[in-house]
């Protein structure tokens, strides 16, 4: 995702709709690595699950902001952000919260390469695994969209 000067919007690549449905339900309660966004954005949909997974106490930890910002996906027209939320997460026992813009699509939680990148996130895709919060944390298993 990259932005755009002349528009003030957001630039991200996506893949076809048949398949985003899909992956939209299979990263149910996950986030995407998206190293090519620049800003944390989920789907409405997702958020509505993910919330629905909460605990009363998480649910209290709940940040909801306006937002101002839009996205554009490949060529089509620029998509306001609804709001954006800050969420309660946990990452290997590692508390932590996700700032993530809300769209009206059916999209997964990305993380943001900034995200990534605050979280200390180091990627090996020869051995399909992740790092976040590097100190005192195992390594985690990235499952692969269509692999484990």
């Amino acid at each position: 995702m990259t932005e755009s000067k002349t528009e003030n919007v957001e630039e991200i690549a996506l893949m076809a709709s048949d398949n985003l449905l899909a992956f939209v339900a299979e990263a149910n309660f996950s986030a995407i690595l998206d190293t090519a966004c620049s800003k944390t954005v989920c789907g409405k949909r997702w958020l509505q699950s993910y919330v629905q997974g909460l605990s009363s106490k998480q649910c209290s930890e709940l940040i909801l902001e306006e937002s101002s910002n839009k996205f554009r996906f490949g060529s089509g027209d620029p998509i306001a952000a609804v709001a954006q939320v800050k969420i309660p997460a946990v990452n290997e026992e590692v508390p932590c919260s996700i700032t993530t813009e809300i769209l009206e699509l059916d999209l997964p939680l990305l993380l943001s390469k900034f995200s990534l990148k605050r979280a200390s996130t180091c990627i090996d895709l020869e051995q399909d695994k992740d790092r976040m919060f590097v100190v005192n944390t195992p390594e985690l298993l990235v499952k692969v969209h269509g692999t484990s």
